[in-house]
């Protein structure tokens, strides 16, 4: 099952046991969307010739993206997602039994 058509059943669920009006296909966009522009940003911090104060307004930009990302994914229910990324980072330690 690709990651969108499992956000969207995921957001179904929740959609039909909260009654939430929000448009399934539109958050998925959304989380698209984002992803995209993070890695736009990513893209160009990667380039060596960039100046100083342009790279730390960029990586103040990606991190405000992968908030919002985080957040989106989250209230989607995909806590799994959002754990690892914040793993990733050095932010979040699951306990493992």
């Amino acid at each position: 099952m690709s990651k969108s058509a499992r956000l969207e059943e995921n957001f179904m669920i929740s959609k039909k046991s909260a009654s939430a009006t929000i448009h399934t296909d539109d958050l998925v966009k959304e989380v698209r969307k984002i992803k995209g522009q993070i890695q736009e940003v990513s893209d160009e911090l990667a380039n060596p010739e960039l100046e100083f104060a342009a790279s730390v307004r960029l990586n103040v930009r990606q991190r405000e993206l992968e908030a919002y990302l985080h957040g989106m994914l989250f209230a989607l229910g995909e806590v799994s997602e959002w754990q690892d990324s914040l793993e990733a980072d050095g932010i979040y330690h699951r306990t493992r039994d």
